[in-house]
Parts: structure tokens; sequence; C-alpha cells
């Protein structure tokens, strides 16, 4: 309706400019409104990132600032009663639970840690019950078994209340199960076979060992696997194959190789990608050279469009300094060349145009044809 009426130019592009901001901010309050719903940190950032780039106004800024301070105080409550949980400390329990229910999380968020935290409490009362028989630590395993059997007889002769009896058995059998699995280990650890091995570590997990007590066997484990993962390091080094790196690599890990015997492996892949990296630039470029010699822009293309030649050139330098060889490198070299023989061609044009020498013009026309210059050139 504007361009009928006849309004300048100037006018009409600063409307659209203004309509196109507008369209912005609405987008921007739009995408506001769907983080506040429930989004991630990071879309909620984004979201607000959009709408002071977009320039909403400071209050609804403010209103998107403020609900994801709130989001925020959620995510580092719930990280510390992640973390109470892992460490089963109830003092950093009871803290956790204060500051979760302080910044208003759900009670379903809290219920694992008022388990643990119940779980612990519990624990400290068996502790207290049977304090004389586990103070006694200081004895081997098998006196300490002993102690708790005598315990037990004594609690149930003298008639005390079922559940602390039956609390003390089960620590009992705690007891005489990780003492099995730790003899089991001790005994695969001396012969070092395999099915053993696996077998007393499988057993001292389901005891509840410590990983520290589980480790010498592990580590009998993977130092029988070591070898083979060296091989095949070597192997996929040998081949230079990307796929078979990243499986080596990943094996090599997952047995124990150091750093340092992986390093090899990890330096050579990251010069095998490189090179990949380097072909897929040349090839979006001016494809893979094996068709005969043919700019990838149409003869009737205006200069300047398709690539540039400052595209061409980093595209020629990645590929030499990423290690592609010569002959894959021919085809953009090749490019490379005629365009800046182009540039060179139009470059005399010029002169001559500005010199206005027949002569001149005569071998500057000449060179722009062998230089497949545009008709209009």
């Amino acid at each position: 309706e504007s361009e009928a009426v006849g309004l300048p130019a100037g006018e009409l592009l600063a409307a659209a400019r203004a309509m196109e901001e507008e369209e912005r901010r609405d987008r921007a309050r739009e995408g506001l409104a769907a983080v506040a719903c429930g989004a991630t940190l990071a879309e909620f950032h984004a979201a607000l990132q959009e709408g002071e780039a977009a320039g909403l106004a400071h209050d609804e800024l403010e209103i998107a600032r403020a609900a994801l301070a709130v989001e925020e105080q959620f995510l580092v409550a719930r990280q510390v009663l992640e973390d109470a949980v892992r460490s089963r400390d109830m003092s950093e329990l009871r803290a956790a639970l204060e500051q979760g229910s302080r910044v208003g999380l759900q009670g379903y968020e809290l219920f694992d840690a008022e388990r643990v935290l119940a779980e612990e409490e519990v624990k400290i009362s068996v502790k207290s019950q049977l304090k004389d028989a586990l103070l006694k630590k200081v004895w081997s395993t098998e006196e300490q078994i002993d102690a708790l059997k005598d315990a037990i007889a004594e609690a149930r002769s003298a008639g005390l209340d079922i559940m602390d009896i039956e609390r003390a058995k089960w620590f009992l059998e705690f007891e005489e199960r990780q003492h099995e699995a730790r003899q089991a280990l001790a005994k695969a650890i001396q012969t070092s076979r395999l099915e053993d091995l696996r077998a007393a570590i499988e057993g001292g997990r389901e005891a509840g060992l410590k990983a520290t007590e589980l480790l010498p066997a592990q580590e009998l484990i993977a130092e029988s696997y070591k070898p083979a993962a060296r091989e095949m390091l070597a192997e996929a080094v040998a081949s230079t194959d990307i796929e078979q790196l990243k499986r080596a690599i990943a094996h090599g890990e997952a047995v124990g190789i150091s750093e340092l015997g992986l390093k090899n492996a990890r330096h050579v892949l990251e010069v095998e990608e490189r090179k990949v990296d380097a072909r897929s630039r040349i090839f979006k470029l001016v494809g893979d050279g094996s068709s005969p010699y043919i700019l990838p822009m149409p003869s009737n293309t205006d200069p300047g469009e398709g690539y540039t030649i400052g595209e061409l050139r980093a595209a020629a330098k990645f590929g030499e300094v990423s290690g592609l060889a010569d002959d894959e490198l021919g085809h953009v070299r090749v490019v490379l060349r005629a365009e800046e023989r182009k540039i060179l061609a139009r470059k005399r044009l010029g002169g001559a145009e500005e010199a206005r020498s027949i002569e001149m013009l005569e071998v500057a026309i000449a060179e722009g044809d062998a230089a497949h210059l545009l008709e209009r050139e």
C-alpha cells in the first residue's frame, strides 16, 4: 500500500526494518513464554539472550531473569541433594533437605534424601544397641563374627526386642558374606585364573565390598587384556582408518592402557580427522576433480559468486598443513591458478582501458579470453 501511494524508498525500508524488529521481539516473547513452562537452563539462557538481542523492554527481561534465578536455585538445591545422597553424610543430608525445602522443591524431590537420612539414622541406632560387640574392631574378622554371634545369643536369652535381634543378625550375615568374599578374592588372586577372578569380583560386589578391595583382582584381569589391546592399537595406527583407531583407543581405555600408550594412536586419529576435514572443505568448493577441469561457477555467473579466491587459498593451505598428498591437492590448485589468472586478466583489462591503448587492449582481451573471463567482462 505504501508503495502504491509512492512513499520514498528510504521510508519503506525503515518501515520494513521496524516491522522485522517488532516481529523478532514477538518471537522472543513467545520463546520466553515457552521456556517458562518448562525447559533446561541452557534453553532458558538462550531465550533470555534472544530477548535481550531483540530489544525487549526492561520489565519483560527482569521477569525472565527472576524466573531464571529461581530455576538456578532449584538446580543448585537438587545438586546439593544428589551429592548428599551420594555421600550419605547425615549432616550434609539434613542441610540439603533444609535448603531444598527453603527454595520450594516438591516433596518427591526430597524423598531420596529423606529415605537415605532415615536409613543412616537406623544404622546409628543399630550401632548404639550393639556397641559392646561392634566396638571390638581390634579383633580379626573371625573374632568379630564370633563376638556378634555371642551378642545375639545373649540378646535372645535376655528377651530383647525381636527387631533388635534381627538387625544384629543382618549385620552378622553381612559380615560373614564379606568375609567369604574376601577369602574368595584372595584365593583367585593367588591362582590368577580369569574365571576365578571374575567370579570373585562379582561375589565381592554382591557382598558390598569397597571398590578398593576389588581393585587388585580387576587389575590382574586388565593386565591380561593389555597385550592384545596394544596390538590392536598398533594395527589401527598402521591402517590409519579413523573408525578402527577410535575402536582401538576406546578398547585401550577400557582395559587400562596408559595415556602414554594411547598417545600415538590419538595423534594419528587427530591427523586423519584433520585430513577428512581438509578434503571436505576442498570438495565443497571444487569437487573431487574426477572430471576434466570445470569451474564450479557456471560460465554465465558474475565474478565473486560461488566461492572466493580467499576461500580457495585457505582450503589449499589447510590441505597442505593437514598432510594431504599432492594428488589430492592438484584439483584445488588448478582451480586456484585459474582464478588467480582471471584476477590478473581483469587488472590488465582495467589498465588497458585507463591507458586507452589499442595494443594494450588487444593483449588484455586475449589474456581475458585465455583466462575464460565472461563476455561482458
